[in-house]
């Protein structure tokens, strides 16, 4: 009898703790999901710290700009030709390395911590405002390093 009551206890263990490991309590978030979280981050306005255009600084080029991310959309201010005011952006893979905007542009997340957001992009053309006679854009790698 008491074998039989041993063998019972122990199969009942075993079924409670099988059940235990198989239940997952947190549900994994995706790759691209932590990343949209810290992009957002409760709203939070990204401003540019130093903009380097193929490594050379230019960030007359985009003083004071702004960027302020949403689940899939973006508004940015004095971005000039490069950031358009409004647009939208979807990850380009799985792994959140990168996102493509709107107008086909992909943009590299290099970095990204809870304060400071490296961005880049390859601009295709230098522009002109022929008005104030002087540069809008220009052509070459752009990378971005915001901070809130």
């Amino acid at each position: 009898m008491l074998d039989y009551k041993l063998k019972k206890t122990i199969l009942v263990l075993a079924m409670l703790l099988t059940l235990l490991m198989s239940c997952d309590t947190e549900p994994e978030i995706s790759r691209q999901e932590e990343v949209t979280a810290q992009l957002i981050s409760g709203g939070a306005l990204w401003n540019v710290k130093e903009v380097t255009i193929d490594d050379v600084v230019e960030n007359t080029l985009f003083a004071n700009l702004s960027i302020q991310f949403e689940e899939g959309t973006y508004s940015s201010t004095n971005g000039g030709l490069v950031w358009s005011p409004t647009g939208t952006w979807s990850f380009a893979s799985e792994d959140a390395t990168s996102f493509i905007r709107e107008d086909g542009v992909e943009v590299l997340i290099e970095s990204m911590t809870s304060d400071e957001l490296i961005l880049s992009l390859d601009w295709p053309e230098t522009t002109l405002d022929a008005d104030k006679g002087r540069t809008t854009s220009r052509k070459g790698r752009h990378k971005f390093r915001f901070g809130k």
